[in-house]
Formats: C-alpha cells, sequence, structure tokens
C-alpha cells in the first residue's frame, strides 16, 4: 500500500487498493461519499476516504496536491459519480 500526506490535514494515511475485479468497492455505503483515486500513468485505483457528506467530499478532492496523473471522483451511494478533480 501507498502512503500519502493529505494537505488538507498534514496526516499521512494508508491507502486502500482496489482489485480491478473488484470494483464495486467504489460504492460507498448508504448516505456518505467515497473519494476514489486513479493515477493516469499506471492505472493503480485506490480508496482515498469515505466521508458523510457531499460538501466535505468536494472540500477534501478540491484540496488536494495537483497531480498532473491522478484524477480523483467522488462516488455516492449509488455508485454513480457526482464530482471529479478534472479542472478541464
Amino acid at each position: 500500500m501507498k502512503r500519502v500526506k493529505h494537505q488538507q490535514r498534514g496526516l499521512v494515511k494508508t491507502k486502500r487498493k482496489l482489485d480491478k475485479e473488484h470494483l464495486q468497492d467504489r460504492t460507498a455505503p448508504d448516505g456518505e461519499f467515497r473519494i476514489i483515486g486513479v493515477s493516469q500513468l499506471n492505472n493503480m485505483v485506490w480508496v482515498e476516504d469515505t466521508v458523510n457528506t457531499f460538501a466535505k467530499a468536494k472540500k477534501i478532492v478540491d484540496n488536494f496536491y495537483e497531480e498532473i496523473d491522478v484524477v480523483y471522483y467522488v462516488h455516492n451511494d449509488s455508485n454513480r459519480i457526482i464530482y471529479d478533480s478534472k479542472k478541464e
């Protein structure tokens, strides 16, 4: 597992890598939101965090360091992508 430093909290947290056969793990628990990181260079996918409000999820994604090769997605409990970090 890879360890990363969160800009907004200064914490070091272990990412839980998602196996491509088990991508249903992207789905957040009922009433929560899951932040998924995807590296475009090596196709690594991981759960970054799970939070209880969309506002909190959006704030976390917006506060990540800009990484050219990583996109963060916010999934709801219906496994829909409702927000991402792409700056297009």
